[in-house]
């Protein structure tokens, strides 16, 4: 099972009704906050996985709907994914778990409070022109405290070469 965690605000801007409260997996790629924010005129949407604070960022023209965010985060992950590192075992991965796709409530105030940092970031990122794949690149590398002042990306890495946290 994949949870998507919207912020009250953005749940209310797809009207998405009253979240359940589902408790957050053990397993890596399997529970992403998303938060939306804006850059000049353009809105944004960034979606954080709960363990390592690996952030993607996809502009949110269009999603209007719970199925429409589902599909756009589908079509992220297939294409953010393709890393040199990591190859392509986490998009196959998560794309598993999405075949039972929930929405539901933010449980963390200190993960929503870094996603809410990350997204602080890129805006700034964005504004100062850079392209999304760039900015995504800088996010993760930002240390973070929740992170004992590690990165993202190498958290990620770290959470997918644990044995212990098995996603297959």
């Amino acid at each position: 099972m994949l949870i998507l965690r919207p912020t009250l605000e953005l749940a209310k801007t797809l009207k998405l009704g009253e979240l359940p409260d589902i408790p957050q997996p053990t397993q890596p790629l399997a529970d992403w906050y998303v938060r939306g924010f804006r850059v000049r005129r353009a809105t944004y949407l960034i979606f954080t996985e709960t363990l390592s604070l690996y952030s993607l960022i996809v502009p949110r023209r269009g999603i209007t709907t719970a199925a429409k965010l589902r599909q756009a985060f589908a079509a992220l992950v297939h294409e953010e994914f393709k890393h040199p590192t990591l190859g392509n075992e986490p998009a196959t991965c998560i794309l598993r778990l999405m075949a039972d796709c929930r929405i539901a409530r933010g449980r963390d105030r200190r993960v929503l409070g870094s996603v809410t940092d990350l997204g602080w970031n890129a805006e700034c990122y964005l504004e100062r022109g850079d392209s999304i794949p760039a900015t995504i690149a800088h996010v993760n590398q930002a240390p973070m405290g929740h992170l004992q002042m590690d990165d993202p990306a190498s958290k990620l890495v770290e959470l997918l070469a644990d044995k212990t946290n098995s996603f297959r």
